[in-house]
C-alpha cells in the first residue's frame, strides 16, 4: 500500500499534516484524527524537558492509538504526525 498524506492548517495558521506510511488507515479515519490534532493544538514547535538542565526542541513526542482493532505507533513533530505499524 502507498502511504497517504492529508493536509490541514493549524488553529495559528500555519501548515500540518497527517501521514499514514501504512496507508492502510481509512480515510475518515484520518481526517477524524487530523481534525483532532488541529482542535486540541497538537501541532507546534515546543520545548521538552527531562530530569536535566537541557531543553530539547522540537523533540517528537511517541505515542500509539488504536483505529478499529488495529493498533499504530503515531510519531508527532512540530507541523507533522506520522502513522506506523507497530
Amino acid at each position: 500500500m502507498q502511504p497517504k498524506t492529508l493536509l490541514s492548517t493549524t488553529l495559528s495558521g500555519r501548515a500540518c499534516k497527517l501521514i499514514d506510511e501504512t496507508g492502510c488507515v481509512p480515510d475518515q479515519e484520518l481526517q477524524a484524527l487530523l481534525a483532532d490534532l488541529v482542535q486540541t493544538k497538537a501541532f507546534g514547535r515546543r520545548g521538552l524537558s527531562t530530569n536535566s538542565a537541557t531543553i530539547k526542541l522540537d523533540t517528537p513526542s511517541l505515542a500509539h492509538i488504536q483505529i478499529g482493532d488495529n493498533l499504530y505507533r503515531l510519531l508527532l513533530f512540530p507541523y507533522e504526525a506520522r502513522i506506523e505499524k507497530f
